[in-house]
């Protein structure tokens, strides 16, 4: 078994909380609050990682906090009040971790 953390952007808006992976194409949800929208993140995470139907392109080696944070400006005008990146944790098994996670550059959504 492989645990492997990717960061997730919490959006806060007035009708909840929006989240999605810039690591992981195709890994969005919500949640009506913070508590909820970590457990939607920690499933929607797995299933894309570990799932052959939700399996588009490559995964690549989660981003550093820094550089996710560089290139988030625009994300201020997309979420009106605020947003943060939530690092969230799933356990893969080696051999889907080897066969998914690609150490190159990360994909860009």
């Amino acid at each position: 078994m492989k645990s492997v953390t990717y960061y997730a952007r919490f959006g806060y808006c007035d009708d909840g909380i929006c989240v999605n992976f810039p690591d992981v194409h195709g890994a969005y949800t919500c949640g009506n609050t913070k508590a909820e929208a970590i457990t939607m993140a920690e499933d929607v995470l797995k299933l894309c990682l570990d799932s052959e139907e939700m399996y588009v392109n490559d995964i690549f080696l989660p981003s550093h906090l820094e550089d996710l944070e560089a290139e988030s400006n625009w994300v201020l005008e997309e979420y009106e009040n605020s947003f943060e990146f939530v690092p969230i944790t799933v356990t893969l098994t080696t051999e889907v971790y080897q066969a998914k996670i690609k150490p190159h550059q990360r994909l860009k959504n």
